[in-house]
């Protein structure tokens, strides 16, 4: 197949035209995508109905399907596949509440080894406002002074479960014996992607007061954070996603980072179905 890729911003992202993600692809098509995929970080194909099964199976392009840490919102028959919506069955949510103004963050950052890839299929979408805006770490990086490069080059941000408890609702409680199920983890401030090899920016938790940076005051390594972050989602890093019913997205989270944006969650539906790859521990 002669794939159209139509750049979605001059930031970060293109949009795949003339694929049906339904049908099966050869290995030379799901080569172009992958490869689309590792230049422009953000790959949209817009018009899609895809079926569960065939959702998982198209994910495996981008590493193992993996299982979300918190089942409680995932799918009853795939337990890999995250439900996202504020739809109600019996009086009851049938997902993840979405959030009105979520932190910028990529995906179980809190873990040893990240997720690699995230997909979003959207089956239903608010008619106005909703969009999920994304950050290019790597264009980040890049920009950052030589200066600033040298100072965060060896350092490493943890995480502080007692916070995270206390900010993100989906994160999963510890054993009744009060023993932690994910541990506090470490990670560069400044990661080297495994397929790529180039260098991005890697400031992952939704609320940077989840962290600090290993060996310095916790204050003054949020403030440092705070400043990394403020400047890598600056307008000239991000791209915003306007969201269409039947949109597929899959995007790098290993050199990005993403937010939710207010929608009237009152007025309209939304119903996503979100899929995760396995990643590596970050270099």
């Amino acid at each position: 197949m002669d794939l159209q890729l139509k750049p979605l911003s001059d930031v970060m992202g293109v949009e795949v035209i003339g694929i049906d993600l339904m049908q099966p692809q050869d290995d030379e098509t799901l080569s172009k995508i992958h490869d689309a995929y590792l230049k422009h970080i953000l790959v949209l194909f817009r018009g899609q109905n895809m079926t569960l099964p065939q959702q998982l199976t198209f994910c495996g392009l981008f590493g193992e399907p993996m299982k979300h840490t918190n089942p409680r919102f995932s799918h009853p028959d795939h337990p890999e596949i995250l439900i996202l919506s504020n739809v109600k069955k019996d009086g009851k949510l049938i997902g993840a509440p979405p959030e009105d103004n979520g932190g910028w963050h990529s995906d179980y950052a809190y873990l040893k080894a990240p997720c690699s890839a995230s997909f979003f299929y959207a089956e239903r979408v608010p008619a106005e406002n909703g969009d999920t805006m994304f950050a290019n770490m790597y264009a980040a990086y890049e920009a950052l002074s030589p200066g600033m490069k040298q100072r965060i080059g060896g350092l490493k941000w943890q995480t502080i479960r007692e916070n995270i408890e206390n900010k993100q609702a989906l994160w999963p409680p510890k054993h009744a014996s009060g023993k932690a199920i994910y541990p506090d983890v470490s990670h560069p401030i400044v990661r080297t992607h495994p397929e790529t090899g180039r260098k991005a920016l890697f400031l992952s938790m939704r609320h940077i007061e989840m962290t600090s940076i290993v060996d310095m005051r916790e204050k003054e390594g949020q403030a440092l954070l705070h400043e990394l972050q403020a400047f890598a989602t600056e307008p000239q890093f991000v791209y915003s996603q306007r969201w269409n019913a039947g949109d597929a997205l899959v995007w790098d989270n290993r050199c990005s980072l993403h937010r939710a944006t207010y929608w009237d969650q009152k007025k309209y539906e939304r119903l996503i179905y979100r899929t995760f790859s396995e990643g590596d521990e970050p270099y």
